[in-house]
């Protein structure tokens, strides 16, 4: 049995529920022994233990540092490299046993700790998140980072075909794709129909912040219902762009049409998608986007932008409409047509496309990273 700890920056946060429940559920489907190390905890602890930086009392700290200091050369150069200060709020994580480290957040740990581990021969895994490959490395000196601590790597982890071919193109590195998993939902809560009533209602998840590209359907909904059509838009999420949306939904007089519902949390969400004709995504950078795989599994028609990993989720004409984001208005058009999608035909395809996006299959995946090389 192999101890496999994993790092991020905050266990429980409301923005990446998906990863919180991954965690929770490693223990239900592994024979090694999980846990997480975080810098904060924002949740009751399910399935998985969590231990946090800087929980250490000054006594067991005082153990810990005697011990690694006179039994562990790399220690002393880790202590040289980051002084004790900065190295203190890592002893509780030094002094474990572990055979496997897994970073879900490649920032959350220096490049010395890195060094450390990598030196220790302890198997070093990562998971790379959209941000972390396709924003953050818009900055030259976050590159050389990140390329310094992806080379440490012993695995590294991506989560679409998409993300792959962009860590070969910018870093010249091979990945494994495991595409991100979600439990079958509960069959009360998947649509039946997809009949539209008097108003055609659609829904958006995801954070407000230009990436998503909340603007875009704000803007064709005004051009929709200026030719004669019914919409109402629900949208869930928060963020920094709540403000100029919100004005903007007020310039154009569409307050009665579109919501701004704030944040709602994954289970509540999960049963309210069988309400909506649509869920529209038209994110203008996006790894592989959560919301879709759910909606995808609850057979909700998406529209989304040809950007990143989400046509691979999201087949044309199949279980919803892929429109080109450099042509912002072709947006409208995707909207009406897959209102014409045949819904039983949706349903079908997505009986068999969601197999590879289940969760007891990702975590199969994950496992085999756990013992490569071994």
């Amino acid at each position: 049995m192999k101890t496999i700890c994993h790092t991020l920056i905050a266990y429980g946060n409301k923005n990446q529920s998906y990863t919180t429940q991954l965690l929770d559920s490693l223990n239900d489907f592994d024979e090694n022994y999980h846990f997480v190390f975080c810098h904060v905890s924002l949740k009751t602890n399910e399935g998985i233990d969590v231990i946090q930086s800087k929980n250490l009392s000054i006594w067991k700290s005082f153990l810990c540092f005697l011990k690694l200091y006179f039994t562990d050369n790399n220690f002393k150069n880790l202590l040289k490299q980051l002084g004790f200060r900065k190295t203190r709020k890592w002893l509780e994580l030094l002094c474990l046993k572990i055979d496997v480290l897994h970073l879900h957040h490649l920032h959350a740990l220096p490049k010395e700790l890195i060094d450390y581990f990598y030196n220790k021969e302890i198997k070093l895994i990562t998971t790379l998140r959209g941000r972390d490959l396709l924003i953050n490395t818009k900055e030259e000196t976050y590159v050389n980072e990140v390329f310094y601590k992806l080379k440490k790597m012993s695995a590294i982890h991506t989560i679409s075909n998409y993300m792959e071919k962009e860590l070969k193109s910018k870093f010249n590195l091979d990945s494994r794709i495991i595409y991100r998993g979600l439990n079958d939902p509960l069959r009360k809560n998947v649509k039946v129909s997809n009949e539209v009533l008097d108003v055609i209602k659609i829904i958006i998840v995801g954070r407000l912040v230009w990436e998503k590209g909340h603007i875009y359907i704000i803007e064709s909904l005004n051009r929709l219902i200026l030719k004669g059509y019914k919409f109402s838009i629900d949208i869930y999420g928060d963020g920094p762009l709540k403000e100029f949306l919100n004005f903007r939904i007020i310039q154009l007089g569409l307050v009665k049409s579109i919501n701004l519902k704030g944040y709602v949390n994954n289970n509540k969400l999960k049963t309210i998608y069988k309400n909506y004709n649509l869920a529209v995504q038209p994110s203008l950078s996006e790894a592989l986007s959560n919301g879709l795989i759910d909606f995808m599994m609850h057979d909700l028609p998406c529209v989304v932008s040809n950007v990143g990993g989400m046509t691979e989720v999201i087949i044309d004409n199949k279980n919803g409409v892929v429109f080109d984001i450099s042509k912002f208005s072709d947006i409208d058009d995707a909207i009406l047509l897959a209102l014409d999608l045949n819904f039983l035909e949706l349903k079908k395809f997505n009986n068999l496309h969601k197999t590879k996006f289940e969760r007891k299959y990702e975590v199969k995946q994950l496992n085999n990273l756990y013992v490569i090389d071994d």
